[in-house]
């Protein structure tokens, strides 16, 4: 290549790095162009999420507002088709988090009086069919809310029909989503992580918990 063509060919190398393109499947752009147009607002792009490159059909990214605030990542599915793109993000589920924390901490309180909610929403990717504008009563109501919370209480705070108490609490805001109960011993309770918890639950038989889902009809105690 003579010296005319190695200074184009360093060009076109100098372009694609400074547009931040490399590495970047086209199903990128696309999903910044959804979120953009959906919330009315502009996102860069922050990186794959997990493993999901490997996937042919369905990738999975994080986005963040190009408001600098980089601490919101934004789960966001593009699911490529035979029409094209298909996108469903996690930004509502992000935008409401603490008041759907606050919801279930205060219905778990009114059932047992001491209780601890692990809740989070970084994972939970919704339905395209939630409006940009849809309320949080809208959201924590929709069959798509994806809403996954684990509730520990300690055992000196169970009793009978508590589980019952609480899953009234829940059908009261209207909540879809699954809800896990688990009943520890004092010592468990004390040090209780969202982590430990799961831990428990695998390794100890003895573990009391239940799934319930709000609007359906709850499942027994193990």
């Amino acid at each position: 290549m003579d010296k005319a063509g190695k200074t184009v060919a360093l060009a076109v190398l100098l372009a694609f790095v400074g547009c931040g393109c490399v590495g970047q499947p086209n199903y990128t752009e696309a999903a910044l162009e959804y979120m953009e147009q959906k919330y009315g607002q502009e996102f860069v792009y922050s990186g794959p999420w997990g493993t999901s490159y490997a996937s042919p059909a369905t990738k999975m990214l994080l986005v963040t507002p190009d408001s600098g605030d980089v601490e919101v990542q934004i789960l966001v599915e593009a699911t490529e088709t035979e029409d094209g793109f298909q996108f469903r993000d996690n930004y509502l589920a992000l935008l409401y988090e603490d008041e759907m924390r606050q919801t279930l901490e205060q219905a778990a309180e009114e059932a047992f009086g001491t209780a601890t909610v692990f809740y989070e929403a970084a994972t939970i990717v919704l339905s395209a069919d939630l409006p940009a504008d849809a309320s949080f009563t809208q959201y924590s109501q929709a069959d798509s809310s994806g809403i996954i919370a684990t509730v520990a209480v300690p055992v000196s705070q169970d009793g009978p029909g508590r589980a019952e108490d609480l899953e009234k609490e829940l059908q009261k805001s209207g909540i879809h989503g699954l809800i896990r109960l688990v009943v520890l011993n004092q010592e468990q309770y004390d040090v209780a992580t969202a982590e430990s918890v799961r831990t428990i639950i695998g390794k100890d038989s003895y573990v009391r918990y239940q799934v319930m889902n709000p609007t359906a009809k709850a499942g027994g105690l193990r």
